[in-house]
């Protein structure tokens, strides 16, 4: 099934989806580089959030370089010698480099979707809770894997075909994709949300420093839902402008990614002043140190003492032990970076 008549042309989808892409592509370089100077700043260094701040820098920078080759080679290069000229070239899903670069685009999502459900289970820590968002994201790889292998079919038989020609595989990616940050998402703000409510009556401050941890999660998942959303209906209705929105996800994953990052290091560094900077605030050293100085269970007894009327009568007392659950579980609930 062809776009329809009022639709988007695919050569203006092209030229607008690369300006809009490098413009979103310049930010997230921007972020990029706060977000490198964030994790080295703060020891120990974490590692995994460096390798994948990386792999997402590599991608939507691969990605972006793709698009102005892809743009150079409709426009200039065959402009005139391929059949139906750049709007024909551009509609066309068989040429190697909308191959390469859909198989950037699953790529970067098996990346962002797999690092949501890493963030899940380091809250939860419970393989049990990432179990479907698990089974999700295998349904994310087969879709991908299957939507490229068919476009790489088409292009060896040589034959244009339209992306709408795929819907099958790239229906169930989408879908797949979505059900995954969501889920994952709901899962993970609301550990977060859990955990900042059990402590509160330990707290002078009700709203509690997870709150922001809360707002920040929930901020990027909605980010990334809503742009992943349109994405899908401008693919249902066929319109050529899914291209547009295809191409602005990819910065947009990793500038969601690197939002939270960004975000919960400036909070830490507000808790660390206004605690005096020794503690580092509820955002500070402990939950940095974690990996290295586990916590211990600690046992406070806590007495009241229960006045009574009456001659002869004695006063009695109660205890309740509370052990540093609370403590642990903040410090579980800060492990999204």
């Amino acid at each position: 099934m062809s776009a329809p008549r009022n639709d988007i042309s695919a050569d203006t989808a092209a030229a607008l989806s690369l300006a809009l892409e490098w413009g979103l592509y310049g930010l997230s370089v921007y972020m990029f580089g706060s977000t490198m100077r964030s994790l080295l700043r703060t020891p120990p260094v974490n590692v995994k959030m460096v390798a994948i701040t990386l792999v997402f820098f590599t991608l939507s920078t691969s990605h972006a370089i793709i698009d102005i080759v892809r743009l150079n080679q409709g426009f200039v290069n065959e402009r005139n010698s391929f059949p139906g000229g750049p709007n024909a070239f551009f509609g066309d899903a068989t040429q190697i480099f909308f191959l390469i670069r859909s198989s950037l685009y699953v790529a970067q999502t098996l990346v962002a979707d797999g690092v949501v459900i890493y963030r899940c289970y380091s809250v939860w820590q419970s393989y049990y809770v990432i179990i479907f968002p698990s089974i999700l994201w295998c349904s994310v790889l087969a879709s991908g894997a299957g939507a490229l292998n068919s476009l790489a079919e088409a292009g060896r038989a040589n034959g244009a075909a339209e992306i709408f020609t795929f819907a099958k595989w790239i229906n169930s990616f989408f879908g797949s994709s979505l059900a995954t940050n969501i889920i994952s998402t709901t899962l993970l703000a609301y550990r977060i949300w859990a955990v900042n409510k059990q402590t509160s009556q330990f707290r002078k401050d009700d709203r509690g420093p997870l709150a922001t941890v809360v707002r920040v999660v929930l901020d990027a998942g909605i980010l990334y839902s809503v742009t992943l959303i349109i994405a899908l209906i401008t693919f249902l209705t066929h319109s050529n402008s899914q291209f547009i929105l295809l191409d602005v996800l990819m910065p947009v994953m990793p500038i969601a990614f690197y939002m939270i990052i960004l975000r919960l290091s400036h909070a830490r560094k507000q808790l660390t002043k206004s605690s005096g900077g020794s503690s580092g605030g509820a955002f500070g050293s402990q939950a940095h140190n974690q990996g290295s100085y586990p916590l211990r269970p600690v046992r406070i007894q806590i007495a009241t003492q229960q006045e009574t009327d009456g001659p002869g009568k004695q006063g009695s007392s109660e205890s309740r032990h509370i052990d540093d659950f609370e403590l642990l579980e903040v410090s579980k609930a800060q492990n999204v970076v």
